[in-house]
């Protein structure tokens, strides 16, 4: 009878302490990646996303996606704040490219670049970025990385995805 009670209490205490913000609710409908063609980036980021002590056997693996750049706020004379090489956003929403909060109008976004990977000059990466038209769909060849965000108790990894030579980058 003993342990009935201590095996019990232990079920209540696991779910009694499961933080409902930490849970992943992936849609029903995400397709899986397909690694040898393009995906969007909706696809890649739901099969993507974990918990940051969640392993991940994906890391380092090259993938294709494609998307819209994100271009947040414009400036008051209509033009588009500059792109940053370094560090820009991949959207899953084409009407949603000026549009400063499009995670709120259910988006999703993946962060591409990064400094840490020397393979990559940003100076010729930020020239095609300027001499591009970056409001058409983005096609992007990559590595698969992962940044860990926390958010109060919570925990998630995101993907990323990290550009290796400026001609894995087009535009159509």
């Amino acid at each position: 009878m003993k342990q009935i009670v201590l095996c019990f209490t232990a079920i209540l205490l696991l779910f009694t302490g499961c933080n409902k913000d930490c849970i992943i609710k992936r849609p029903k409908s995400v397709k899986p990646i397909d690694w040898e063609n393009y995906n969007d980036v909706y696809t890649v980021y739901w099969n993507l996303l974990k918990f940051c002590s969640e392993p991940s056997n994906d890391e380092g693996k090259d993938i294709k996606i494609y998307g819209w750049i994100f271009q947040g706020l414009i400036y008051p004379d209509g033009k588009p704040l500059p792109v940053d090489s370094k560090n820009f956003v991949l959207i899953s929403n084409e009407e949603d490219i000026f549009y400063a909060n499009y995670c709120t109008r259910g988006g999703v976004g993946i962060a591409i670049g990064s400094v840490h990977r020397d393979s990559l000059n940003f100076f010729d990466l930020q020239s095609k970025l300027d001499t591009s038209d970056i409001t058409k769909k983005c096609f992007i060849k990559g590595k698969i990385g992962f940044i860990c965000l926390h958010t109060g108790k919570c925990s998630q990894s995101e993907p990323r995805i990290y550009l290796q030579d400026v001609s894995d980058i087009y535009f159509e």
